[in-house]
């Protein structure tokens, strides 16, 4: 062998350790059509949480878990509540945060500033529907997660909903679109995202964490986008991140519903903690067969 050929696949070598150092992937079958691939990486430490969904897959179902409903109408569209209380009640499979939301009040305990109690009234921001119920109707046009009546799911700015739409979720910008990432660089933060592929077959949810810079550093939204569009996603749209990022998994054996993530809230205590925040709705997945 010549020595520019031991080089070339010495170098190939060198290149594949550093890329099996640098992360590790764990991919598992958790439903028909469903797995979930959680990734480790060193430089920077980096958790990320993947669940990749076949829509063409028999049983797979959407649908929009409303924290709680408000005693009273008005202002408030939603009470808040865990992902996992939400997955748990409504039989989830699949759960993740979805809308950004606003609350009536806060509270405090030991001290502390809780920004967003359970049960507190809240907004949820843009559009959510579940099961054809607009609950929250959007004052501007939000970029939104819709999924009609036949199960096809589709992610975009959207003037006006589709008539034949029943689950809505909406974010706050476009990470990918035709194939390009358009986020901008900002706040490295835990983010949670979803995305589709060109042909619609596939749905993506993406969750990183973050603000723990030992275990999980987190991203910038264009940096998830490129992840996204790594994972094959033509369109992505931002949920709600920070301490609202959770994704909740039922485990099939135990029949116990666990999160997957680490989720943020309680990082900057003295003693760090991982707190499930309260949110305004999650967007859920139902394996029926």
């Amino acid at each position: 062998m010549s020595p520019v050929r031991k080089s070339v696949k010495l170098l190939g070598l060198i290149l594949l350790f550093s890329e099996v150092v640098r992360a590790q992937v764990t991919t598992t079958q958790v439903f028909n059509g469903i797995s979930l691939i959680q990734e480790t990486r060193n430089d920077p430490p980096l958790h990320l949480h993947v669940v990749q969904i076949d829509l063409s897959a028999p049983g797979i179902q959407f649908y929009v878990s409303r924290g709680g409903v408000p005693s009273l109408p008005g202002t408030w569209t939603t009470v808040l509540q865990t992902v996992r209380a939400m997955a748990e009640r409504d039989q989830l499979d699949i759960a993740v945060n979805a809308n950004f939301f606003g609350t009536r009040e806060t509270r405090q305990l030991f001290g502390q500033t809780i920004k967003y109690p359970l049960g507190s009234l809240a907004a949820a921001t843009g559009a959510a529907m579940t099961d054809g119920l607009l609950w929250s109707p959007a004052d501007n046009i939000h970029p939104s997660l819709v999924v009609d009546e036949d199960g096809k799911v589709s992610i975009g700015m959207f003037p006006r909903l589709p008539a034949r739409a029943r689950q809505v979720v909406s974010g706050s910008y476009l990470l990918v679109t035709d194939g390009k990432v358009i986020a901008e660089r900002k706040e490295v933060a835990p983010h949670t995202a979803v995305g589709i592929d060109q042909d619609g077959k596939r749905l993506t949810i993406f969750v990183v964490d973050g603000r723990r810079p030992e275990y999980s550093a987190g991203m910038d939204c264009h940096d998830v986008g490129e992840e996204l569009k790594r994972l094959g996603c033509w369109n992505a749209l931002n949920l709600d991140g920070g301490g609202s990022s959770t994704l909740v998994l039922r485990n099939p054996k135990t029949d116990k519903w666990q999160v997957m993530n680490r989720p943020s809230d309680g990082y900057q205590l003295a003693i760090p903690l991982s707190i499930e925040r309260p949110v305004a709705c999650a967007l859920g997945v139902r394996v029926t067969k």
